[in-house]
Protein backbone atom coordinates (compact mmCIF):
# COMPACT_ATOMS: atom_id res chain seq x y z
CA UNK A 1 0.00 0.00 0.00
CA UNK A 2 1.16 3.38 -0.76
CA UNK A 3 0.32 6.86 0.95
CA UNK A 4 0.22 9.88 -0.24
CA UNK A 5 2.64 12.76 0.92
CA UNK A 6 1.90 16.58 0.28
CA UNK A 7 3.78 17.04 -2.25
CA UNK A 8 1.91 15.64 -5.46
CA UNK A 9 3.55 12.46 -6.54
CA UNK A 10 5.58 11.14 -3.83
CA UNK A 11 4.23 8.02 -1.82
CA UNK A 12 5.48 6.15 0.53
CA UNK A 13 5.06 2.50 1.98
CA UNK A 14 5.88 1.22 5.67
CA UNK A 15 7.31 -2.18 6.52
CA UNK A 16 7.78 -3.93 9.62
CA UNK A 17 9.71 -6.51 10.03
CA UNK A 18 11.19 -8.59 12.94
CA UNK A 19 14.63 -7.96 13.75
CA UNK A 20 15.32 -11.64 15.03
CA UNK A 21 14.00 -13.59 11.54
CA UNK A 22 13.65 -11.42 9.12
CA UNK A 23 10.66 -13.85 7.00
CA UNK A 24 8.05 -12.07 9.43
CA UNK A 25 7.19 -8.99 8.20
CA UNK A 26 5.05 -6.52 5.98
CA UNK A 27 3.64 -3.74 4.75
CA UNK A 28 1.25 -1.65 6.34
CA UNK A 29 -2.35 -2.27 4.93
CA UNK A 30 -4.40 0.25 3.88
CA UNK A 31 -7.59 1.58 5.51
CA UNK A 32 -6.84 0.56 8.94
CA UNK A 33 -6.51 -3.23 7.70
CA UNK A 34 -5.10 -5.74 9.55
CA UNK A 35 -2.65 -7.87 7.93
CA UNK A 36 -0.95 -11.08 9.97
CA UNK A 37 2.40 -11.35 9.78
CA UNK A 38 3.29 -14.44 11.36
CA UNK A 39 1.42 -18.31 12.30
CA UNK A 40 1.29 -19.30 15.34
CA UNK A 41 1.28 -22.71 14.50
CA UNK A 42 4.67 -22.92 12.59
CA UNK A 43 7.12 -23.52 15.24
CA UNK A 44 10.09 -21.37 13.88
CA UNK A 45 7.44 -18.67 13.53
CA UNK A 46 6.20 -19.39 17.48
CA UNK A 47 10.44 -19.55 18.37
CA UNK A 48 10.84 -16.16 16.50
CA UNK A 49 7.98 -14.40 18.44
CA UNK A 50 9.44 -15.07 21.94
CA UNK A 51 11.17 -11.68 23.13
CA UNK A 52 10.95 -10.55 19.15
CA UNK A 53 11.83 -6.77 18.75
CA UNK A 54 10.63 -5.11 15.18
CA UNK A 55 12.40 -2.74 12.97
CA UNK A 56 10.32 -0.46 11.07
CA UNK A 57 11.53 1.14 7.59
CA UNK A 58 9.72 3.92 4.78
CA UNK A 59 10.44 3.59 1.27
CA UNK A 60 9.51 6.50 -0.84
CA UNK A 61 8.03 6.26 -3.84
CA UNK A 62 7.75 8.38 -7.37
CA UNK A 63 4.25 8.31 -9.30
CA UNK A 64 3.63 9.59 -12.95
CA UNK A 65 2.20 12.52 -11.37
CA UNK A 66 5.62 14.00 -9.88
CA UNK A 67 7.15 16.80 -11.33
CA UNK A 68 10.61 17.59 -10.46
CA UNK A 69 10.77 21.19 -8.69
CA UNK A 70 12.85 23.66 -9.75
CA UNK A 71 13.47 24.85 -6.39
CA UNK A 72 13.81 23.13 -2.69
CA UNK A 73 10.16 21.93 -1.27
CA UNK A 74 9.12 20.39 1.48
CA UNK A 75 6.73 17.68 2.15
CA UNK A 76 4.91 15.41 4.63
CA UNK A 77 2.78 12.56 5.10
CA UNK A 78 -0.42 13.34 5.37
CA UNK A 79 -2.43 10.38 7.28
CA UNK A 80 -2.84 10.01 11.02
CA UNK A 81 -3.57 6.77 11.47
CA UNK A 82 -2.58 3.88 9.57
CA UNK A 83 -3.18 -0.19 9.51
CA UNK A 84 -2.67 -3.34 11.86
CA UNK A 85 -0.23 -5.74 12.14
CA UNK A 86 -1.35 -8.85 14.03
CA UNK A 87 1.91 -10.44 15.63
CA UNK A 88 -0.25 -13.53 16.79
CA UNK A 89 -3.06 -15.73 16.08
CA UNK A 90 -6.23 -15.13 15.23
CA UNK A 91 -8.62 -12.97 16.85
CA UNK A 92 -9.99 -13.70 20.39
CA UNK A 93 -6.80 -16.06 21.45
CA UNK A 94 -5.42 -15.81 24.56
CA UNK A 95 -1.96 -14.24 23.84
CA UNK A 96 -3.90 -11.69 20.94
CA UNK A 97 -1.26 -9.30 19.94
CA UNK A 98 -2.02 -6.13 17.91
CA UNK A 99 0.39 -2.92 16.78
CA UNK A 100 -1.66 -0.32 15.08
CA UNK A 101 0.50 2.20 13.62
CA UNK A 102 -0.81 5.70 14.22
CA UNK A 103 1.05 8.94 12.87
CA UNK A 104 4.07 8.59 10.56
CA UNK A 105 6.17 11.22 10.37
CA UNK A 106 7.54 11.70 7.39
CA UNK A 107 8.56 15.06 6.09
CA UNK A 108 11.75 16.14 4.32
CA UNK A 109 12.91 18.71 1.29
CA UNK A 110 13.08 17.92 -2.80
CA UNK A 111 16.05 19.77 -4.22
CA UNK A 112 16.27 19.83 -8.33
CA UNK A 113 18.49 18.58 -9.62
Amino acid sequence: MLFETTYRGLFYAVKIESDACHWIGGYIPPNNGEVELADPGDSDDKTCMSGATWSFFVTFYIGPTFVQPTSPVSFESKLNAHGIFRISGASGDIDERLVQVGDVKANGAIYPQ
